[in-house]
């Protein structure tokens, strides 16, 4: 029963290939940034604040005093650049 519901809904609903192409890169280049952003956010500590001995103890501070998504603090900027470029 679901099946045939979204094939209906598909078969009613028509995009335009290019559109269809550009949702698709947008989402591949936002989950790239998601899985990117913590990598990132622990080397932007690292190389601007001197309150961590590593890369272990970076994540650990910050998963203490920011809670657990705390390396997802500014992720807004790259997820909508990667939909724009």
């Amino acid at each position: 029963m679901t099946s045939e519901w979204v094939r209906e809904a598909s078969s009613a609903v028509r995009l335009d290939p290019l559109a269809v192409e550009l949702l698709a890169g947008g989402a591949g280049g936002a989950l790239g940034v998601a899985v990117g952003q913590p990598f990132d956010f622990v080397k932007v500590r690292l190389q601007s604040q001197t309150l961590y001995s590593g890369p272990w103890d970076c994540l650990r501070k910050v998963a203490k005093q920011e809670g657990l998504f705390g390396v997802y603090r500014g992720i807004m900027p790259p997820v909508l650049n990667s939909f724009l470029l």
